[in-house]
């Protein structure tokens, strides 16, 4: 038998589920920017036709709410990549351990064959 083992343990990943959810952040994404741009026309639409301090405060509203749009994209961007990440990541562990595999059993044949 050859001295090192390999894992003989599989990798246990929801693929199918993890690209579910990169898909569904990416939804949300795009939602979240579609609504942003949405908010930000009416805001600039009241702000071209009305006066007065309410207006004023709408204005750096929006720009906060703006601001925090982004963070929240690059948020959920950010999430999506990292789980397609870590699906191809257990992938190619997967890969991985199944050569190790065929590489003992081919090593323990090997063994073997020296004492037939």
């Amino acid at each position: 038998m050859p001295s090192w083992n390999p894992e003989w343990s599989d990798v246990r990943f929801d693929h199918p589920t993890a690209e579910w959810a990169a898909a569904a952040c990416e939804r949300a994404a795009r939602v979240v920017t579609r609504t942003g741009s949405e908010r930000s026309q009416l805001v600039r639409l009241a702000v071209a036709t009305g006066r007065g301090p309410r207006i004023d405060v709408l204005a750096r509203r929006n720009a906060r709410l703006s601001d925090t749009d982004q963070q929240v994209v690059a948020t959920l961007l950010l999430v999506a990549t990292r789980l397609r990440t870590a699906s191809a990541e257990a992938s190619v562990d997967q890969a991985g351990r199944e050569a190790d595999r065929v590489r003992w059993r081919a090593a323990a044949a090997d063994e073997t064959r020296w004492f037939e």
